[in-house]
């Protein structure tokens, strides 16, 4: 089939969780021997074509897509994009065609798997703030008239697609079922995912948890939620690396010692309770540093002032504010062990690759975490301290737990391989053709 998906995580700069998923979603469909078009919003994408892929390029790695509050970036492109809707005719989206001659390996890591890729100036900036005033999705089309079955998005953007079925991926709700961990203006937050999934001919949700979630909230249909869970594919590059490789890199770009240090990545922000994990791991016993690993989001800064007090005044904790996928997949393949007390996830995809690597896992007894920890992880009450620091004990004391956990995880995460992933996707799309 012919499948197109939004490029709006996939053009941010540094990639998020879900820039993960789109990327990996290309590929898996791929595997289906689907063709995919990507559809990006990214600006200053020159109509001319000589200079459209440069531009294009240009624009992915430099600038990215918007931000929300870039509004001198996308308001043009917003006033441009309601007068067509104000006329009654759909956002055009234009073709960016690569030079043939041009190698994409350059750039590989930051485009996903594609027959041809579409842009169309701030459409999904402009999507959103259409939301805000009249509570409906955007209609877009292909500006070279090109049929596609289906418009897969990525997460509950208020946009669809005339002429084709439209899927959409909900990954949690997370600003309604932890509303203090988010600034989002909830209203519009509503207004957004409503219209988002008032479009979709049918819904993926990535666990068993946000299809509760979706039915209790949103009052959503059970036959119009598809489990699909997601996947990872970790190169064996990264899980069969050389220990004599492994410990030159980590000593050389951290100043660590291979299986010496336990490991937390992820956004800083409420959600992840990553302050309480801090004050368990200063109170524990063990000698071991806890690195983390991650960019501030939403409501960081107590956290990060209080990380920041606490490296002042010992060792026992790294901060690192970014890494890129590479390094980042080195530090966790070296790592004792990987500490995730989340308080809520949506699929929890840190505790799945480390289950790839073989790094025995703590993660929280809540939300989706056991749907993808199965009997492989160790589970403790995030919100409790005693609960933590009896986890990160253990974890420095007791190898033989550790080697148990290590090949269960192995078994564990053979369960999201992308061909379990393409099988419960292709489930999915053949419901849309059964209705």
């Amino acid at each position: 089939m012919k499948i197109a998906i939004d490029g709006f995580s996939l053009g941010t700069i540094n990639g998020t969780g879900l820039t993960r998923y789109s990327n990996e979603l290309s590929y898996v469909l791929a595997m289906g021997k689907h063709t995919i078009y990507p559809i990006y919003g990214l600006i200053n994408v020159c109509s001319n074509s000589e200079l459209r892929w440069a531009s294009f390029i240009q624009s992915l790695l430099v600038n990215g897509e918007p931000k929300s509050r870039d509004i001198l970036r996308w308001g043009g492109p917003f006033i441009a994009n309601l007068f067509s809707l104000l006329i009654h005719k759909s956002i055009n989206v234009a073709t960016v065609s690569q030079h043939e001659y041009e190698d994409k390996s350059l750039y590989k890591n930051r485009l996903p798997c594609y027959s041809e890729i579409y842009n169309c100036s701030g459409i999904y900036r402009s999507a959103q703030c259409l939301t805000y005033f009249i509570k409906k999705s955007m209609p877009i089309s292909f500006k070279d008239n090109l049929k596609v079955d289906i418009f897969h998005r990525t997460l509950p953007l208020p946009i669809y697609m005339k002429k084709a079925l439209n899927v959409v991926t909900v990954h949690d709700i997370i600003p309604i079922t932890l509303p203090h961990s988010t600034k989002v203006n909830l209203r519009h937050y509503s207004n957004m995912t409503h219209a988002s999934l008032n479009k979709a001919n049918l819904i993926f949700s990535v666990s068993e948890q946000t299809k509760r979630d979706l039915i209790n909230n949103f009052n959503i249909s059970e036959d119009k939620i598809h489990v699909t869970y997601q996947s990872s594919d970790i190169h064996d590059s990264y899980k069969k690396v050389d220990d004599h490789k492994l410990k030159e890199f980590l000593h050389l770009r951290f100043g660590l010692k291979m299986n010496n240090y336990f490991l937390y990545y992820g956004n800083i922000e409420p959600k992840k309770n990553i302050r309480r994990l801090c004050e368990a791991f200063i109170q524990a016993r063990t000698e071991l540093p806890l690195v983390i690993v991650g960019n501030d989001a939403w409501l960081f800064k107590d956290v990060t002032n209080y990380i920041s007090s606490l490296q002042a005044s010992q060792k026992k904790i790294l901060r690192i504010p970014y890494l890129g996928y590479s390094d980042l997949m080195l530090l966790l393949k070296g790592a004792k062990g990987l500490l995730f007390p989340s308080l809520y996830e949506g699929f929890g995809l840190p505790v799945l690759e480390a289950m790839q690597l073989g790094v025995p896992v703590v993660t929280s007894n809540t939300s989706s975490l056991p749907e993808i920890g199965g009997d492989a992880v160790h589970y403790v009450d995030p919100l409790s301290l005693d609960s933590l620091i009896s986890a990160i004990e253990k974890f420095s004391n007791d190898s033989g737990y550790l080697t148990t956990l290590t090949v269960r995880g192995i078994s564990q995460s053979a369960k999201f391989t992308r061909e379990r992933h393409l099988e419960r996707i292709s489930q999915g799309y053949s419901k849309l053709f059964c209705r």
